[in-house]
């Protein structure tokens, strides 16, 4: 989740300054995994987190950046553009040792579902 956060919110911070327009300053959900593509050349699988929405996947690191805006669906950073990775790797361990307190204590919708990849059989020949 480290790198998550991360990319979503570089992501909301380029795409504010390649923009450059006053009337274009978020992204709104439903473009993110265009946007995250062009920024990253890598897809945005939601199923690989576990999640059905792009909000959903977004609460997962609520602490750097949220949806926002006036119908609630704008990806808005919370964090300064200047941030250093170290308060990204100390928000990570924070929400790590939050969940693993709350999966200790029994509740089940702190368990993290991600999906893992299976690696391809090598083909013959």
């Amino acid at each position: 989740l480290l790198s998550l956060r991360y990319e979503l919110h570089l992501l909301a911070y380029a795409f504010r300054r390649d923009a450059n327009d006053p009337d274009r300053q978020h992204i709104h959900e439903r473009h993110l995994p265009f946007y995250y593509n062009t920024y990253y050349q890598k897809t945005l699988h939601l199923k690989f987190f576990g999640m059905d929405s792009i909000a959903e996947l977004v609460k997962l690191v609520g602490d750097a950046i949220a949806m926002g805006g006036p119908q609630g669906a704008m990806l808005e950073p919370r964090l300064d553009v200047g941030t250093p990775l170290e308060r990204f790797i100390r928000l990570a361990e924070a929400d790590r040792r939050d969940r693993l307190r709350r999966v200790e204590v029994g509740d089940e919708t702190a368990v993290l579902k991600f999906q893992t990849t299976t690696p391809r059989p090598p083909k013959p020949g």
